[in-house]
């Protein structure tokens, strides 16, 4: 690999763990002020990530990609990014959630925050369960029985 291939993808891990650092630091933040600074900090690490990956070799895709998932859920958790990144399954989303909960002090509000946010994804679903939008399984429509 090229030096110069190699100073991007040097940059684009640092420029990663750097955002890691920030989100970890606007999570345990009591400071308004400083949460939303660390916060915007996160944010630009994650567009700078966007920005450049198309034009950077990494040679541990998987590890990085592993890394820039962590980023992008610290990010989701903070309002930043919509809980799309999380994955459409509900019981994916709410691990994800309980796992990024569990890594914050008992008496966080941040913690408060993603509890809230289980609770309300659980009662989705079990209003969706309750109430189906069809009577029938889609999967057999169509189809001779």
């Amino acid at each position: 690999m090229s030096e110069y291939l190699q100073a991007g993808a040097n940059f684009l891990w640092i420029e990663l763990e750097c955002g890691i650092v920030f989100a970890d630091t606007a999570l345990a933040a009591s400071e308004s002020g400083k949460r939303v600074s660390n916060i915007r900090n996160a944010k630009t690490a994650h567009t700078t990530i966007l920005r450049f990956i198309p034009r950077v070799a990494i040679t541990d895709l998987k590890a990085f990609a592993n890394r820039f998932e962590e980023l992008n859920h610290k990010l989701v958790i903070l309002g930043e990014l919509s809980e799309h990144v999380l994955g459409r399954r509900l019981d994916g989303r709410i691990l994800k959630l309980a796992v990024a909960a569990e890594a914050l002090p008992t008496g966080s509000p941040t913690r408060q925050k993603i509890t809230e946010r289980i609770k309300a994804e659980m009662l989705e679903y079990f209003e969706r369960e309750k109430h189906p939008q069809y009577d029938t399984d889609r999967r057999l429509q169509g189809k001779r029985v």
